[in-house]
């Protein structure tokens, strides 16, 4: 099994069967998806967007307090958005109203982190 299938395995393993109210998708730093709890256009549309926005937002903050942001939220109109990095090149991406997202971030955390750990494991 490749690099790539196990890592799409590892964040399958750790979502399981997880009826999430939210859409998380999982994508490279090309915005290209690996993973999805279900069908996201909306999602899809700013992946690389937020992508891009973590990245120079991290590196701004980065050059002036010599350390970086964890995550970042962004609002469109009504929509609500979740940027993380999970390891180098892949990130945990998520989409749903302020009020609900706000809520599932801890739970966002722990499965950016699981799946990091369980990728770590990977490659030892």
């Amino acid at each position: 099994m490749s690099e790539a299938q196990q890592i799409i395995s590892v964040i399958k393993e750790t979502f399981g069967q997880a009826d999430l109210p939210i859409c998380v998708v999982i994508v490279d730093s090309e915005g290209l998806e690996l993973f999805s709890t279900k069908n996201c256009p909306e999602v899809e549309d700013t992946n690389i967007l937020g992508i891009m926005a973590y990245e120079q937002m991290n590196e701004q903050i980065r050059s002036r307090l010599e350390k970086g942001i964890d995550l970042m939220v962004f609002r469109i109109d009504q929509d609500t958005f979740f940027v993380a990095p999970i390891i180098e090149d892949l990130y945990l991406l998520a989409k749903s109203d302020l009020n609900r997202l706000g809520h599932v971030i801890p739970l966002l955390e722990g499965l950016r982190k699981q799946i990091a750990f369980k990728i770590s494991q990977l490659k030892e």
